[in-house]
């Protein structure tokens, strides 16, 4: 405990994590549609092989993650919905080191606003949980 109130970032982030996981297995029933059926069914067949069968034509990452995890995980909305929470969780991480690159003054309290901010903010949230690489990567 005493390294975290030393790194007031790390603190924010271990809370907002938390926080986010909770959200994150709250919304694992939420019903999919329109665009993340298809993505769906393309990390399907992404992770069989079949790369012709793939309609949404993206650059190839993120079927590629979620294709991954299919077939690492099983053919779940919770494997597939990781890749935007862990775009999420990366990019409340990558917040404290901008901070100190733009603000070396102030990094630290610029970087806990920035944390609130990006933690609260309902577009981030709930982007982060739809299967669709508008909002996740």
């Amino acid at each position: 405990m005493r390294a975290l109130s030393r790194r007031p970032a790390l603190a924010v982030w271990c809370v907002i994590a938390i926080a986010y996981g909770l959200i994150f297995a709250a919304s694992q029933n939420k019903i999919i549609f329109t665009d993340e059926v298809v993505f769906a069914q393309d990390f399907g067949f992404a992770a069989l092989g079949n790369w012709a069968a793939v309609r949404i034509p993206h650059p190839p990452l993120y079927v590629s993650l979620g294709a991954a995890l299919v077939g690492a995980f099983g053919n779940s909305l919770t494997a597939m919905r990781a890749i935007g929470g862990a775009s999420f969780l990366l990019t409340l991480a990558l917040i404290p080191m901008t901070m100190r690159a733009l603000f070396a003054e102030r990094a630290e309290r610029a970087a806990l606003i920035a944390m609130g901010i990006w933690g609260l903010q309902p577009l981030a949230l709930q982007g982060s949980l739809l299967i669709d690489i508008d909002n996740t990567i």
